[in-house]
């Protein structure tokens, strides 16, 4: 394997272990047994730009996040690395559960991340901290780039 494959691979295990993910599962408590529709946990709000914009309740956002089991089975992401060890020019959803919330925004396997917040992954720190950043956020914009054109998603958590 090379040095460079090692470093994708340990990327994606980090990234994947932090429960990297993009949007939202709803507020309400969900028994083990089972879960909340995707489409109930996430609302779609009509846009002029075009873009994708949905509204999450930060509660939903940071339910969905501590649940990492739940993270890690619904969506895997690939790390494409930069020039240098540290470098992450983007991400690609490897793997997307089709009933995840994720999926229902629009997001699909294959996928490429290009943008977070308008700025570039850039960093494998940065890359495995994603979760951290979008916990934080009160708005988030996410740029992808599917076959040869660019989709942007934005999410308000209120």
């Amino acid at each position: 394997m090379t040095r460079a494959r090692l470093l994708s691979w340990i990327a994606g295990a980090a990234i994947l272990g932090g429960g990297a993910i993009l949007i939202a599962r709803g507020g309400k408590s969900t028994p083990a047994s089972g879960r909340l529709s995707p489409r109930s946990l996430i609302q779609e709000t009509a846009n002029p730009n075009g873009e994708n914009f949905w509204r999450v309740t930060a509660g939903a956002r940071d339910a969905y996040f501590s649940d990492s089991k739940r993270t890690t089975e619904e969506i895997h992401l690939q790390p494409i690395m930069g020039d240098d060890a540290h470098s992450v020019n983007e991400l690609v959803i490897s793997h997307l559960n089709a009933d995840s919330p994720i999926y229902a925004a629009g997001f699909r396997e294959q996928d490429v991340i290009v943008k977070v917040q308008d700025t570039p992954i850039g960093t494998l720190s940065r890359a495995v901290n994603l979760i951290h950043e979008i916990r934080h956020c009160s708005q988030l914009t996410v740029q992808v780039r599917r076959g040869g054109e660019l989709r942007k998603y934005r999410f308000v958590f209120e």
